[in-house]
């Protein structure tokens, strides 16, 4: 049997609480970016000056980091847009 954690807030379904721990690449801040791993404050800001982003393998494909370290981060970021 598999055991499904389920958020405190009843009102937040279950790819809300996902969002939730992940970091938006097009807005997170340079501290919030530092704190992935594999990613330092070089790796942030060259995050920062990319953005912005369609999907977050964009991150690869514009060369802005390796591969390796996006294997790190991949399940801890999403790409969403900001809203306008």
């Amino acid at each position: 049997m598999c055991a499904v954690t389920v958020p405190d807030n009843p009102a937040i379904t279950k790819s809300e609480h996902r969002t939730a721990q992940q970091i938006a690449v097009n807005s997170a801040t340079k501290e919030q970016l530092d704190a992935l791993p594999g990613i330092g404050a070089a790796y942030s800001q060259k995050i920062i000056d990319g953005r912005p982003y369609h999907a977050k393998t964009d991150l690869v494909k514009r060369k802005i980091i390796p591969q390796a370290t996006y294997n790190k981060i991949a399940s801890k970021i999403i790409a969403k847009r900001p809203a306008k």
